[in-house]
């Protein structure tokens, strides 16, 4: 989630993805980086950046996923206004539910990567932009001596793709831009858990 910290609320700067140790977990294990340990990283990152095709992808926890080509040039900035690029997109209500119910633990939400806690369920109502978001879900235990919880798998309805959409596992990458919402503005989510 370090990419997070290069996101003001309404723009972002758009880096190639490094598979690897991120900034955050590198100033995690050492401490503060000097001045010219991270002039050498920010010269690696510019150095890679080469002229030609390629294929941006913007993912930010407020907004719902941004893909697509461009063609960089040397001298190229890309600088995404987000407010400006969703402002007459549509909303759609999350209800989020769990079964079988919880106690002793909460369930936490994460939309492209950004997670919420909640003690509470079920969840009346969580607003998102119609679009493709990165959707997870944990049940987290509220004492050490609970027994480990998963999530097996969790029911959309409507789906984006449809009446319902059953996902295996805990995460999915969901577009609910993808069929007609006319008249729907509320999706209801349920989450299926079993112990470990």
């Amino acid at each position: 989630m370090w990419y997070r910290r290069f996101f003001s609320q309404d723009r972002a700067i758009v880096v190639p993805f490094i598979d690897g140790e991120g900034c955050e977990q590198l100033v995690k294990r050492r401490g503060p980086l000097s001045e010219e340990m991270f002039l050498t990283i920010l010269r690696t990152v510019v150095d890679s950046l080469e002229s030609g095709p390629h294929v941006i992808t913007v993912v930010h926890p407020d907004f719902p996923i941004v893909e697509e080509g461009l063609r960089l040039e040397s001298d190229t900035m890309v600088v995404y206004d987000l407010d400006d690029r969703f402002a007459d997109v549509e909303s759609v209500n999350f209800q989020i539910g769990v079964s079988p119910r919880l106690t002793d633990a909460m369930l936490r939400v994460g939309f492209n990567g950004h997670t919420t806690d909640y003690e509470r369920v079920p969840i009346r109502a969580s607003e998102k932009l119609l679009g493709r978001w990165q959707v997870a879900f944990e049940i987290v235990p509220n004492s050490a001596a609970a027994a480990p919880m998963q999530v097996d798998s969790f029911l959309v309805r409507p789906g984006p793709t449809g009446e319902r959409e059953l996902v295996r596992g805990d995460r999915a990458t969901l577009d609910f831009g993808a069929i007609s919402w006319t008249g729907r503005r509320l999706s209801r989510v349920v989450v299926y858990w079993s112990e470990q």
